[in-house]
């Protein structure tokens, strides 16, 4: 019943979040959920003024002790936008106790916000607390800067108008990576030169994470390959695209999985031909075939279907030809939600 978990871990790791284990919800507590969500989407789709919806909806969230399901609930926010909503977002960055879902309003404000949420953004980035967060069965503490952060750079790409006065604000951030706050490696710094780059597209802001991608050491590889999927680009640089064949496993599997970020679609037949090679590390081959079911990317539908009897990917492979077709594949897990199906079909 917990989805999008496994790559959610993968990346705190990368930032040196600490983690823990909690229990999933039971089978009665998710289904009182499900009904909650069904209900609230009722209110927010109502005849009701926005700022009645508003007020009910954060009323559902207060009383809600999971973090996955507030997260639920507040992505209902999504598909009203409006001052009312932004005034929300505003309140949930700034009030809720769990830092992920802080992050995931912090996102929303990216997505919808106006000029006006450039001071709680900015404010948050320079300063948001450490709390605990929770995704799934994974806790750990962190803060929302980071994706206030790319908050900012998002908000700055919608507004031209704004782009100025939100570049000014990212660049008083700090430039290091490490917090004063005891978080290890939770790389604010790169995290501010992403932002940067995604608002002027100074290519100078990107030597460092070139040079890191020539490193001797494959962990700073990793750590460069990883950085090139916050800078928003639309095409993949040779030199990204190079360590695909990496002796290194894990900057091999990161590449791949950084690919599907990216998504060039000059890329899609290296993809394949990761994805559909036995010899290689299983890492790779899974985070190949997310990346061309991330990417819809049509050519690998018959490799997808082929997958489904290789005992390593086939659920992988049945969850990207879901992506690829639209069409829920029996082999999906219970549970596990589409970006383009509804969360409980069974196509």
């Amino acid at each position: 019943m917990r989805t999008g978990i496994a790559f959610s871990v993968i990346f705190l790791l990368a930032c040196g979040v600490s983690l823990g284990l909690a229990k999933p919800s039971s089978r009665e507590v998710y289904e009182r959920h499900r009904v909650n969500v069904a209900r609230m989407k009722q209110v927010m789709t109502g005849p009701d003024a926005d700022d009645t919806k508003f007020q009910r909806l954060a009323e559902a969230i207060r009383r809600e002790p999971d973090a996955d399901y507030r997260r639920d609930l507040l992505a209902l926010a999504a598909a009203h936008p409006g001052a009312a909503q932004e005034s929300f977002l505003i309140d949930m960055l700034r009030s809720d106790g769990d830092w992920t879902v802080r992050s995931e309003a912090a996102t929303l404000l990216g997505r919808f916000g106006s000029e006006a949420a450039i001071v709680p953004l900015a404010k948050t980035a320079a300063v948001d607390k450490v709390t605990m967060g929770m995704r799934g069965c994974i806790g750990g503490e962190g803060t929302a800067r980071r994706d206030s952060i790319f908050a900012l750079a998002e908000l700055g790409r919608r507004l031209p108008a704004a782009a100025k006065t939100i570049t000014e604000e990212v660049s008083k951030l700090p430039n290091a990576n490490d917090s004063a706050d005891g978080l290890r490696h939770d790389l604010l710094g790169d995290a501010r030169r992403q932002a940067l780059f995604q608002l002027t597209q100074d290519p100078a802001l990107l030597k460092p994470f070139f040079e890191q991608l020539k490193s001797k050491d494959a962990k700073t590889r990793e750590d460069g390959v990883v950085a090139f999927q916050f800078l928003n680009l639309s095409s993949a640089p040779a030199e990204l695209v190079a360590l695909a064949k990496d002796p290194s496993p894990e900057v091999r599997s990161w590449v791949v999985l950084v690919l599907g970020k990216i998504g060039d679609a000059k890329t899609v037949p290296l993809l394949i031909e990761i994805a559909k090679d036995a010899s290689m590390d299983r890492g790779s081959r899974c985070n190949a075939v997310c990346s061309l079911g991330s990417m819809r990317a049509a050519d690998a539908k018959p490799l997808m279907e082929s997958l489904l009897s290789d005992e390593s990917v086939k659920v992988n492979a049945a969850i990207a030809l879901s992506q690829i077709t639209g069409k829920r594949h029996p082999l999906v897990p219970e549970g596990y939600g589409g970006s383009d199906w509804p969360r409980d079909s069974r196509q």
